[in-house]
């Protein structure tokens, strides 16, 4: 016989099991959704850094890595071993989809050369969105060396930051200008050879002193913290890794190279000339041609981008 007491007892028992089994279907659930892919089979939110200091997700074999600059959107490929991929003959397209704005905007990925490595890249303005409140979606075919060579992925929109590389440097003579010039460990604020011989670091080449090798680890993980501020600003200005841009009007000389590219770089639906002269952009060593001086901007916030668009244009002529 059944008293309230055992009744109790049993009621508790259930709802312990209870918890328990809802305890076990959550963790398996959040699991699922932290395993890298969505319900579909696509890989999903990337939260590790690669070199360029975007977001990667893992594809197979295929590591990519998204680059969120404050005017351009960048997909580069690596392998596990973090070796570049190229991205030729790669097509792709981003979706964005903005928190409380049911537009999605989407942009199609150009190929895009640049001077040590290739990307795929769209000239995209999100210098006004906050960290978190887009979800971006990637698509991209003919990816090299997989059974599947199509693939989706999700991220969260965050821009990107340039990172910044510490390595551990030769100790010479010619160091000892510098270590009298620092004097302190910017670490231990002790003095530089109080505890042996200085270890000296360079921060994307400019050195810095510490006064052992257990300093190095605090100095990874803040460079600009311990760097003098002029030379914190150098670092930054160097990450940027900006070219000279000139621009200029049109000469007769340049006639050739006009027909050459046929259409405006921004506006590729324009033949070159239909809006009167047309505008000269050299970038570095190399030029090209947009309709009107509308374009001229665009093209100073993307010139990698954009001069890559200029040499298919040639190419496909």
């Amino acid at each position: 016989m059944k008293t309230p007491f055992h009744t109790n007892l049993l009621s508790a028992a259930s709802i312990i099991t209870s918890l328990a089994i809802l305890a076990m279907l959550t963790s398996n659930v959040r699991a699922q959704s932290h395993d890298g892919h969505d319900g579909n089979g696509h890989a999903q939110l990337g939260v590790s850094h690669g070199p360029h200091g975007g977001q990667v997700t893992t594809i197979g074999e295929i590591r990519a890595e998204v680059v969120y600059a404050q005017q351009e959107t960048r997909v580069y490929l690596f392998d596990a071993a973090q070796r570049p991929i190229s991205a030729r003959g790669l097509q792709g397209r981003i979706t964005m989809q903005v928190r409380d704005n049911p537009q999605p905007f989407l942009y199609s990925l150009t190929y895009v050369q640049a001077q040590r490595e290739d990307f795929l890249g769209a000239p995209i303005d999100v210098s006004r969105i906050r960290d978190g409140d887009m979800r971006v979606t990637i698509e991209l075919q003919g990816l090299p060396g997989q059974a599947a060579t199509t693939a989706r992925f999700v991220q969260a929109f965050a821009l990107s930051h340039p990172l910044t590389t510490v390595t551990v440097g030769e100790l010479t003579a010619a160091d000892q200008v510098g270590i009298q010039r620092q004097g302190v460990c910017p670490v231990m604020q002790t003095p530089l050879g109080e505890h042996g011989a200085p270890v000296k670091l360079l921060i994307d080449g400019h050195p810095l002193y510490v006064c052992c090798k257990g300093c190095i680890s605090q100095v990874q993980a803040d460079p600009q913290k311990f760097l003098p501020r002029g030379e914190a600003d150098a670092v930054v200005r160097g990450a940027e890794n900006r070219v000279n841009i000139t621009v200029s009007q049109a000469t007769q000389a340049d006639q050739g190279a006009i027909q050459a590219q046929g259409h405006c770089v921004v506006m590729t639906d324009q033949q070159l000339g239909g809006h009167g002269a047309p505008i000269k952009i050299t970038i570095g060593n190399e030029a090209l041609f947009v309709c009107c001086q509308g374009c001229v901007g665009k093209v100073q916030q993307n010139p990698s981008m954009y001069l890559s668009r200029a040499q298919q244009m040639r190419i496909a002529r």
